[in-house]
């Protein structure tokens, strides 16, 4: 006999033990106990988190917790069931209480692992796509030297539509939500963003390019990198990411992660000369 529940004030308790198991499940699941503790549950309930745990008789035995994104699509931040108790009926009724009704797609990243495999098929995802993630050491590099006139910080309060036509514009397709000035500012009071972690470039005196550093699982990743098509091929992209590194590096952070897709052989190569290396390979999923 299983139940599927919200998160309340009385199972919560067990989100601790769920998380140890969580990690060991699928490296890249985010912490759960960590983020509950720096934000009360409650309010990360009342903001959109949506974390149901999943009850065996007595014992609970797995849980889901996924956010809604800027961009309209859903992220499964940490996912954890038990493969003894992954039925088909209790699959069939998580995907039935959990997921039905959301008005976008749904994507969950792991690694390649037979159980979890076995769980997000029978939940009806499939892989999407295939990621690389590298890793750069920082105490290995030195400070790139750039022109300074070149780079700007990202400032709060004022470079908000700047980011918001960039991105728009690099990440544009039929399936993404354009992403607006009020979801950025929801962005800076997140617990991932990095003051001073976001970075522009300029060429013909206007912006043309941008990318930023976060936070997941406390490890700093560089993303949303980008240049405006006309402006690619001109070395824009080589010099804005310098310009992130040298940014982790003054963050005084020892190690930056980076992920791409794995056909994307121009974007590996630029990494890889700039002294990143393959880690791993991951998976992402969707449920349409």
């Amino acid at each position: 006999m299983y139940r599927i529940e919200r998160l309340n004030s009385y199972n919560k308790v067990h989100i601790k033990e769920l998380n140890l198991k969580a990690k060991n499940f699928n490296k890249y699941n985010e912490d759960l106990y960590e983020y509950l503790n720096d934000h009360p549950w409650y309010k990360r309930v009342m903001l959109g988190d949506k974390i149901y745990l999943l009850k065996f008789q007595d014992n609970y035995e797995g849980f889901i917790w996924y956010v809604k994104e800027v961009d309209g699509s859903f992220t499964i931040k940490s996912l954890y069931i038990c493969p003894e108790y992954a039925t088909r009926n209790l699959l069939r009724s998580v995907s039935q209480k959990v997921f039905t009704g959301l008005d976008g797609h749904l994507f969950y990243s792991c690694t390649y692992n037979n159980d979890i495999n076995n769980i997000l098929n029978s939940l009806g995802f499939k892989i999407n796509n295939s990621f690389v993630e590298l890793a750069l050491d920082l105490n290995t590099v030195e400070y790139f030297h750039i022109p300074d006139h070149n780079i700007q910080d990202f400032a709060e309060n004022f470079h908000e539509e700047t980011r918001c036509f960039i991105q728009n514009e690099v990440f544009h397709s039929e399936n993404r939500v354009p992403l607006r000035v009020d979801d950025i500012i929801y962005e800076e009071k997140q617990n991932f963003y990095i003051k001073k972690g976001g970075i522009l470039i300029r060429a013909n005196n206007k912006y043309v390019g941008y990318g930023q550093i976060i936070l997941t699982n406390n490890e700093p990743y560089i993303v949303n990198v980008g240049i405006l098509n006309e402006f690619r091929h001109d070395g824009l992209g080589n010099i804005l990411m310098k310009a992130l590194i040298n940014r982790c590096k003054h963050l005084k952070y020892d190690k930056v992660y980076i992920r791409c897709y794995k056909d994307n052989e121009v974007a590996l190569k630029l990494y890889k000369q700039l002294g990143f290396k393959e880690e791993t390979s991951m998976y992402n999923w969707v449920l349409n």
